[in-house]
């Protein structure tokens, strides 16, 4: 495997240019450098982000015993949900379908609301607020398919899990993602403040419906750089990337550029070297080592 060692030359390099160590003149030829490798790749960008939201993972759900409120326990609910969205976008059915067997709300005459609605696997919470192909990679990627998950609608998890009051709390938390994502890209978050209310709505739309068109459409104004040519490569300052650990309970995040110093690309194992400095000792090559 590449050892952390190898990398202290490039290490410098990064950190020299994020400090603004480099002249101006060498930034710039950097990033030209970085455009002329980058340029190529852009035919494939859009087929594979496409390849990308397409993916789906077969859920299978069961109401959890203790809120069974009838003599017979309803048969399991199968569901496709997009690994790009949030399961709480996939289970407005499922929910429909399973309150016709749970228990009213102690103390009242109503059923239990989409806030109150929660996921587990195995006795873990799924946390709402992580993409849903995320929860399964981390969680159950050696399990066989379909995911057999466990809802409930009743004892929400308020010390393990976020407060969720229904689908504005997950469209506020989609936004506040969307301009962390933007500040770190390009320095600001214009890019998504700058958005209409109806991009806004077309986007979230898109998202919940699992429309790729109507999604890249307005995603493309957040992420695609104002110009084209060696000033795209010197707009982009850093890469918003997340690293999700098992048993980790926050997400890692560390300031990656696109490129070093002399304009070579990072690949995805430079980022993630950039991210987790042991990464490389602790996986063997080809055993998630990349």
């Amino acid at each position: 495997g590449l050892g952390v060692e190898a990398l202290t030359k490039r290490d410098r390099d990064w950190n020299m240019a994020e400090a603004g160590g480099g002249s101006a003149e060498g930034e710039e030829g950097a990033a030209e450098r970085a455009w002329k490798s980058a340029e190529h790749m852009l035919p494939l960008d859009d087929a594979v982000r496409r390849e990308v939201w397409e993916g789906c993972i077969p859920i299978r759900l069961s109401l959890c015993p203790q809120d069974v409120g009838t003599y017979d326990s309803p048969l399991p609910f199968y569901l496709q949900a997009p690994r790009m969205g949030y399961l709480p976008l996939s289970l407005s059915q499922a929910r429909s379908y399973f309150q016709g067997y749970v228990l009213p709300v102690p103390g009242g005459d109503r059923y239990p609301g989409e806030g109150e609605t929660w996921l587990d696997f195995k006795g873990t919470p799924l946390k709402w607020h992580i993409p849903t192909g995320v929860l399964y990679d981390l969680l159950a990627k050696d399990e066989e398919l379909p995911w057999n998950l466990t809802i409930h609608f009743s004892a929400f998890p308020d010390k393990v899990l976020l407060p969720y009051a229904g689908e504005p709390t997950l469209q506020s938390h989609f936004k506040q993602t969307a301009k962390q994502a933007a500040c770190l890209r390009f320095g600001n978050t214009k890019r998504v403040n700058n958005l209409s209310v109806a991009q806004m709505d077309q986007l979230w739309t898109a998202l919940k419906g699992h429309d790729y068109a109507k999604f890249s459409s307005v995603n493309s104004e957040m992420i695609m750089p104002s110009h084209r040519g060696t000033q795209d490569m010197a707009d982009i300052r850093r890469l918003p990337i997340r690293v999700h650990l098992p048993n980790l309970p926050v997400a890692i995040q560390s300031p990656v550029t696109p490129h070093d110093a002399e304009g070579e690309l990072l690949s995805l194992r430079d980022a993630l070297v950039r991210c987790l400095p042991l990464w490389p000792k602790v996986f063997k090559q080809g055993d998630g080592g990349g």
